[in-house]
């Protein structure tokens, strides 16, 4: 029984659906040579499918899920989206955040990005002009919920009966020494 059930979750995991889709979406459908659609297959089997980058919306997604850290995420974060295709990802960078834009940061973002967008050779465009109206960067957005998340947790704040009691006797709120509670 124990060793039932020690051999149960081995024999499920290789049986997840990761295994069906590699048939489904084939990414090199030249037959020149088996031994590369061979070795490329179990590779792709193991990899997720390509994801879909066509709004800015999905460059918002996107980026957290690259598992950047320092500069090249800021670098991520701070870009606008401006369309992807043909395997260039054509972006905007904010002047004052040019110093974003280092040879390091920008290859780290593109080799990041190579796996899930499922192409080997990304070029990165910088385009001059800022995408229409309304359109957000990760930075951006993060910034909006940080202003939001403090103005409702100085609203609780002070809404609350012992804070409005004391208040109402003379007492006096610290300028920003409310905080919200981290999200966890």
């Amino acid at each position: 029984s124990a060793r039932t059930s020690q051999g149960s979750p081995p024999h499920v995991a290789p049986m997840a659906p990761a295994a069906p889709l590699a048939p489904d979406r084939p990414t090199g459908a030249t037959a020149p040579g088996a031994a590369a659609p061979a070795v490329s297959a179990p590779a792709a089997s193991m990899q997720r499918p390509p994801v879909s980058l066509e709004t800015a919306e999905d460059w918002i997604a996107l980026v957290p899920a690259l598992g950047l850290k320092g500069p090249a995420f800021q670098l991520g974060s701070h870009a606008q989206f401006h369309g992807y295709a043909d395997g260039v990802l054509r972006l905007h960078l904010p002047e004052e955040d040019a110093h974003l834009r280092s040879e390091a940061s920008v290859r780290k973002l593109c080799e990041a990005l190579a796996q899930p967008l499922g192409i080997g050779n990304l070029q990165l465009r910088f385009e001059a002009a800022p995408a229409r109206a309304g359109s957000d960067t990760l930075q951006q957005r993060d910034a909006r919920a940080r202003d939001q998340r403090q103005r409702e947790a100085e609203a609780t704040f002070r809404n609350d009966p012992v804070v409005a009691s004391l208040l109402g006797q003379g007492g006096a709120i610290v300028p920003d020494s409310i905080r919200p509670l981290p999200e966890n």
